[in-house]
């Protein structure tokens, strides 16, 4: 019973990424018209020079998304086929979090042009991130190591 909950869920979840992924590559190609209208309509009179830092901000956190929704929906598929312990998982963990990392970095740079707190905040937070999924990561791959050793003994 657990067990076919898990993979509902999981299979649920992947979904919602492929869901996620289809949305995501729509704004991502759409994003400048996007971004020019948003600006146009909150905020008057900022300059070109906070619309291509936004842009490159955007455009950055787009595509380091998308690639960590993909890696995210791999593993979901593997949870839901009942075979989340393994060296591969751990791989696309540690994925993940390199994909997180320049996220972190490029909001920090851009609080100079983009005085924010929200912008420290998301670039803190993305600096944080690849810390804690590294530490799932090791876990990961040491659990996929013990179910080897396991699967080994007769």
């Amino acid at each position: 019973m657990k067990n076919t909950s898990i993979r509902t869920l999981s299979r649920l979840m992947e979904g919602l990424c492929t869901g996620l992924l289809v949305l995501g590559g729509a704004v991502i190609l759409l994003l400048p018209w996007l971004l020019k209208g948003y600006l146009r309509y909150h905020s008057e009179g900022m300059g070109g020079r906070i619309y291509a830092c936004m842009l490159a901000l955007l455009y950055l956190s787009g595509v380091c998304a998308f690639i960590i929704l993909l890696y995210g929906r791999r593993i979901l598929h593997d949870i839901a086929h009942s075979d989340p312990f393994t060296l591969q998982t751990a791989r696309r963990m540690r994925a993940i979090a390199a994909w997180c990392a320049p996220i972190g970095v490029g909001y920090l740079i851009a609080i100079p042009l983009l005085p924010s707190v929200l912008i420290l905040l998301v670039g803190l937070a993305f600096c944080f991130l690849p810390v804690v999924v590294l530490i799932c990561a090791e876990l990961f791959w040491q659990a996929a190591q013990y179910k080897q050793e396991n699967d080994l003994t007769i």
